[in-house]
């Protein structure tokens, strides 16, 4: 299916077109098994333009399962916790969220199958499957990151020497961004999106400075679908 004017859409999410960085940049993630990226925050829907499902965060993988006109039906695959079925994350304990779920979209998810982690919290693997704008997705994930660099280096940089990505881990950053997004007057899309950017990057925990999270094998173990 062909994705009208992504980099454009991105861009002008942004403000302005995206230019070279001069960040120290951190080795990229392994992306979930995907046929597209989400590539702007957008809203998940029961159906083409139908009931809202819950958003989905950008660079969210997702696998295609139909198209029409201008919409695509996806499925997307994740961990909740039990007690925070709205949440959808990568892995279990790694608290980067793909989509935010409403009611319906907490009804609508199909869980495959469920485990604890060492801390006794209770997780399930789920699935959910709705309609997102075909203009909101794209096979291109480096295009997502350029413009969260770019956001992250113009506004970010304002106060303080930039972090490095890998400064903290991933289940870190948020709490850490909280007070930078607003003296960076970030707007909510683009708060989520340098968030989703440096989470994505972020520190392996017990690695030192690694690269980001190794999102290409789930904490259940399960590789990804080749």
């Amino acid at each position: 299916m062909a994705r009208r004017g992504i980099i454009g859409g991105v861009t002008r999410l942004l403000g302005g077109p995206g230019v070279a960085v001069a960040i120290a940049a951190a080795a990229s993630a392994a992306p979930l098994a995907s046929d597209e990226f989400v590539a702007t925050a957008t809203t998940l829907s029961a159906d083409s333009g139908g009931t809202a499902l819950g958003e989905v965060t950008p660079a969210t993988p997702v696998t295609v399962a139909a198209t029409r006109a201008d919409a695509a039906q996806v499925a997307i695959e994740g961990w909740s916790m039990h007690d925070a079925p709205q949440y959808l994350y990568p892995a279990i304990g790694q608290r980067i969220v793909l989509v935010t779920l409403d009611a319906a979209g907490q009804a609508a998810r199909t869980i495959e199958r469920s485990q604890d982690d060492k801390y006794g919290i209770h997780w399930d693997e789920v699935k959910i499957v709705g309609w997102v704008p075909g203009a909101n997705l794209t096979a291109d994930l480096s295009t997502v990151w350029q413009a969260a660099r770019t956001l992250y280096q113009d506004r970010c940089s304002a106060c303080h020497a930039l972090h490095r990505p890998t400064e903290f881990t991933a289940n870190q950053w948020p709490s850490i961004l909280k007070i930078m997004t607003m003296r960076a007057a970030l707007a909510p899309n683009e708060a989520e999106l340098v968030t989703k950017y440096l989470q994505m990057h972020a520190k392996v925990p017990g690695a030192g400075g690694g690269p980001g999270p190794k999102t290409g094998v789930t904490a259940g173990g399960r590789s990804p679908k080749r």
